[in-house]
């Protein structure tokens, strides 16, 4: 299944979060399709294709810093086409 994730943190976490980004993993079972930043600060975007329990690692070493907002997502349009020419 394809999951969204929107993750918002304080901008006076900024600097934890980057550092805690730079040693983190994608954990095994989850393939990344897309994954954005806001050159802004505070928050990131990404969609991945996993299960539950590959939903739930995903956002368990996060949950100290980072707020989530998590829904499942279909491509459509030019997204839909791309999925299914990378991703099947």
């Amino acid at each position: 299944m394809l999951f969204m994730n929107i993750c918002t943190w304080p901008i006076e976490n900024q600097r934890k979060v980057e550092e805690k980004w730079r040693k983190w993993k994608w954990p095994p079972g989850v393939e990344v399709l897309f994954e954005f930043t806001d050159l802004q600060g505070g928050r990131s975007f990404n969609v991945i294709k996993t299960d539950m329990k590959g939903l739930i690692a995903t956002r368990s070493d996060w949950i100290d810093l980072v707020k989530f907002e998590t829904f499942p997502v279909y491509p459509i349009g030019v997204s839909k086409h791309l999925a299914k020419k990378y991703y099947g």
